[in-house]
């Protein structure tokens, strides 16, 4: 009976071992041209407290606010700052034909302060990352120049102060979207061009150095038209590109994923979808090195386009999607994966809601089943452009209104998430094992006693 003892007290310090370090297994470690004059902001309006929205109770926002000028602004961009609030780049006209701004809230959703930056016709940003310096780099394109529109980089300080703006020297309609911030100061911004590449519209990828200076451009695509939407650096380094293809795929356009290296160079690319009209919008990496996908698709759904959710694995290779929607149009811009290895994804919808075009939050679990959707807007047209995790584990829109705007504002929303954390539980298999291992111990414990007895 002591050597069942001895080897069950064995047996179970191993499983303490084990389940100690399980969950370092499950959850992968992360590894670690021209210029213009700065305009004068305009003083925003910012209408809190919290509108009344077209909401359940249970979804409700923590707050909401909307923020904008005497013409119309439009938020395309938000990030959490690392001093705290937010940050949010867009488009907006009143000052210019049309302007970019940058707007600062706090973590309430409080406006601070904001900044425009443009000339007489028409810029905008799309793209925005903050700098070690707590400064900000910004993205977008600018319509000032004599031929095309040009992909433009600007640099501010912490409080919106430009100190320095790049326009990329080209001849046709180009513009930059999402903006990573590298080590050693550089950026890498991908961005769409017609001004070069080897079709009507390609993907751009241009590398920068700290002072705004291109070093290395890419183009990516076929003879027809190809877009990328979003860009995220990846845990094993390298890019993942999404985006829209004409040049490839099954469909008149079809989702279009891109993995490239830190050199840019092109290690896989992907379509999804069947014959139809699909545009991928969003695309985040999961806890364990999968990505997630979220976009609009008319080739699959039930409605004329479907909200889409697509899971990979790292090499892009489709595990299961899901979709999302009604009789009419519906979409997803973006998503993020929160606490429970749930998502939240955030689009549009013409299907559902209270107007014509509403906000549309949609929640599922870690295999994309739904498990609330809810619509936030009025009698007419609101958008969301992009959504994000904070780091209080909840998330925040950003977009547009024009049922609570002046007439149409920058509307902001933050949802907490009080999901309960994932705890990866034991594999059936793996339980099965540990029976046999301790039937196998107790049995040969009994058997060992056996022989001892017999030889004494």
């Amino acid at each position: 009976m002591r050597s069942i003892i001895k080897n069950l007290r064995r047996f179970l310090a191993l499983m303490l071992l084990f389940s100690a370090v399980y969950p370092v297994f499950y959850y992968p470690l992360n590894s670690a041209g021209s210029s213009w004059e700065l305009k004068t902001s305009e003083t925003m309006h910012a209408t809190l407290p919290h509108h009344k929205l077209q909401v359940n109770d249970e979804h409700y926002p923590e707050w909401n606010a909307t923020l904008g000028g005497t013409g119309t602004q439009t938020g395309a961009s938000i990030i959490e700052c690392r001093s705290g609030g937010y940050a949010i780049v867009g488009h907006g006209a009143g000052w210019g034909v049309r302007d970019a701004f940058l707007i600062r809230l706090d973590q309430d959703g409080v406006f601070l302060w904001n900044q425009t930056y443009g000339g007489e016709d028409m810029d905008g940003a799309g793209g925005i990352v903050e700098c070690s310096d707590g400064g900000f780099a910004i993205t977008g394109g600018s319509s000032n120049f004599t031929t095309g529109d040009h992909a433009w980089l600007l640099r501010t300080d912490a409080n919106g102060n430009q100190l320095w703006n790049y326009t990329y020297p080209s001849i046709n309609f180009d513009s930059f979207g999402a903006i990573i911030a590298l080590s050693g100061g550089g950026f890498a911004v991908s961005g769409n061009t017609g001004s070069f590449g080897a079709g009507g519209m390609d993907a751009w990828l241009v590398f920068f150095d700290a002072l705004g200076q291109p070093i290395q451009n890419f183009t990516y695509g076929g003879t027809d038209n190809d877009y990328a939407t979003r860009m995220i650096r990846c845990q094993s380094g390298g890019f993942a590109i999404a985006g829209t293809t004409s040049s490839y795929g099954e469909g008149i356009r079809s989702l279009w994923l891109l993995r490239v290296n830190d050199n840019g160079d092109v290690a896989w690319n992907r379509t999804y979808g069947d014959a139809g009209w699909d545009s991928l919008y969003g695309i985040i990496e999961c806890h364990n090195r999968n990505l997630a996908l979220a976009g609009t698709a008319n080739s699959t759904g039930a409605g004329s386009w479907d909200m889409i959710l697509i899971l990979t694995d790292m090499n892009g290779n489709e595990l299961w999607n899901q979709t999302f929607g009604g009789t009419d149009r519906d979409g997803a811009y973006d998503l993020v994966q929160l606490a429970d290895l749930g998502f939240a994804l955030a689009g549009w919808t013409y299907s559902f809601g209270a107007g014509s075009e509403d906000i549309w939050v949609v929640r599922t679990n870690q295999n994309g089943n739904q498990l609330w959707n809810q619509t936030f807007g009025g009698a007419s047209y609101d958008e969301c452009f992009d959504v994000e995790k904070t780091s209080d584990g909840g998330f925040i829109l950003v977009g547009d209104t024009f049922n609570f705007g002046v007439p149409i504002d920058v509307w902001v929303l933050y949802f907490k998430d009080d999901s309960q954390p994932f705890t990866p539980s034991l594999p059936i298999e793996l339980i099965v094992i540990i029976v046999i291992i301790i039937l196998v111990i107790v049995i040969a414990g009994l058997l060992l006693n056996r022989r001892r007895r017999t030889a004494a």
